[in-house]
Formats: structure tokens, sequence, C-alpha cells
């Protein structure tokens, strides 16, 4: 008998595997941003979209952009996840990364507006941050403030005097810093000038 035969061609399209890969900051300053680069690669120079993942104090955020901009993050660790998706659903998701947002140090400190030449002027600092390292300007020179009060130099000569406090506080890799600057009036002291007339 006769024999019938067919053939059939199929074809596939097999893609490559995504590298994911990234790099950013891995500790940040309260009130600061972060920006992570995607550095992830397809070895067909395909296209590929991208997923990041990040987990914080407050919850699970996600984001569908090339980098990952994290604009002024709370207080506290992050781990952070960038899945890198290729023609065909092919994935790969990168090393997590972490970040450490510290509290930064606050240089707030108050003075009174004005006082009188020999005056004693107490550092009050009112900050409610951390500590850090201080370093006390007056009228831009560096000056020692070691006491309860400021040098007397600093209430010595009549005129504008500009106090500035510069707070330097290490957080892992990076240095948060916080400066802060006032302004006291020193007032000449009146004197008493006058003529005694003896009675007659």
């Amino acid at each position: 008998g006769e024999i019938c035969t067919a053939d059939a061609t199929a074809s596939t399209t097999v893609h490559g595997i995504p590298v994911a890969d990234f790099s950013g900051p891995v500790d940040l300053c309260e009130g600061e941003s972060a920006t992570y680069s995607n550095l992830s690669t397809l070895s067909t120079g395909e296209a590929m979209t991208y997923t990041w993942t990040v987990v914080g104090p407050s919850g699970t955020v996600t984001a569908a952009d090339a980098d990952l901009l994290l604009a002024v993050p709370e207080v506290g660790s992050f781990t952070i996840d960038l899945e890198a998706i290729g023609p065909g659903g092919c994935s790969a998701t990168s090393t997590t990364g972490t970040l450490q947002v510290a509290e930064g140090p606050d240089a707030a400190f108050f003075v009174p507006a004005d006082v009188c030449v020999g005056d004693n002027i107490p550092v009050n600092l009112v900050g409610t941050g951390p500590g850090g390292t201080e370093t006390w300007e007056w009228n831009g020179v560096p000056i020692a403030v070691t006491g309860p009060n400021f040098p007397p130099e600093v209430s010595a000569t009549p005129g504008v005097q500009t106090l500035t406090l510069d707070l330097d506080l290490a957080a892992g890799t990076t240095n948060c810093a916080s400066v802060s600057s006032q302004s006291v009036e020193v007032h000449a002291v009146p004197q008493n000038d006058w003529d005694v007339v003896p009675e007659l």
C-alpha cells in the first residue's frame, strides 16, 4: 500500500540568562539620599527589565527603574535586591545589598542675643541628636570650648560675634556632620564720668 509521510519542523530560541549586579552606598547619614547604579549584563545584548526590592524598617517597596534612588530613607537597616529579567522570562537576582542609615548629630545651640563686655556667655547645647567630635569657631577662627562658658575673649570686644559649632560623627564607612551658627552682640559698658563740685 501507499505510505503517507509528513515532516514537521519546530524552532525554539534559547535566551541568555542575565547577570544581575549593582553598586551603591552601604552607609548613609540621616537626611541624605542614596543612588544605586545598575551594573547588570546580558551576553546576547538583548533588552532587560528590572525589579528592585527594598526591605526597611517600615516595610517593603519595589521599583522598576534601571537605577534605584532612595530619597531620604529613614534611620535603620535596609536590604536591597535587584532582579534582572531578559527575554523569555530568564532572570537572575543579584547578591543582596545592605544599607545602614545612621542618625546624624545635631549641632543646635543657643546664645543670648545681647551681652555686655566681660559677661560670661554660657554654652547651651540644645541639639537632640547623638554627639560627635566638636569643632568650635569664633568669627571664623578655631577656639577651644571646654567649660560651661565660652572663653572670655569672646565677650572682650564690643561688636557682633559669630559662634559656629561643627559636629562630626563617624557612621560606618561614612561621616555624618551638622553645622550651626549663632551671633551675639557684645555691648560696651557705659562709664560714669562726672566732676564733684565741693560745697562752699
